[in-house]
C-alpha cells in the first residue's frame, strides 16, 4: 500500500493485483488486510487512473464482502458520479454518510446531499 500513499497508481495496482491473485494463501498471512479493503484500494487506483466503471465494479464487490464499509460506499458514489449516474451516486453517498458521518459535505451532486 506504499505506492498508493505516494500516489503511484500503476505501481499500486500491480502490487494489489499480486495480493488479490494470491488471496487464498495471502489472507492467512495478512491479518490486518481484508478482502474488502484490498478491493477498495484497487478500485481507488483504477479510479485515479481514469477507469471509473472498472473501479465501480470493484467497489461493488467490496460492498458485497462488507456492506458496512463506508469507504466502498463512498468510492462507489465517486464512480457513479464519474460515469454520470447521479441518482446512484446520491444513494451510495447517503449510505456512506450513514456509516461514516464525516463523509457529509465531501461530494457535491447537483447542489444536493
Amino acid at each position: 500500500m506504499y505506492f498508493a500513499a505516494q500516489d503511484q497508481w500503476h505501481e499500486s495496482l500491480i502490487e494489489l493485483t499480486t495480493i488479490l491473485n494470491e488471496w487464498q494463501s495471502a489472507k492467512y498471512e495478512t491479518f490486518q488486510l481484508t478482502l474488502d479493503r484490498l478491493l477498495c484500494d484497487s478500485a481507488r487506483a483504477l479510479l485515479n487512473l481514469g477507469f471509473p466503471d472498472d473501479a465501480r465494479q470493484l467497489y461493488e464487490k467490496a460492498i458485497e464482502q462488507n456492506p458496512n464499509n463506508p469507504d466502498a460506499c463512498y468510492g462507489a458514489a465517486l464512480c457513479f458520479k464519474g460515469i454520470g449516474n447521479v441518482v446512484k451516486a446520491r444513494t451510495m453517498l447517503e449510505w456512506a454518510i450513514r456509516l461514516h458521518p464525516d463523509y457529509a459535505g465531501t461530494l457535491q451532486l447537483d447542489g444536493s446531499v
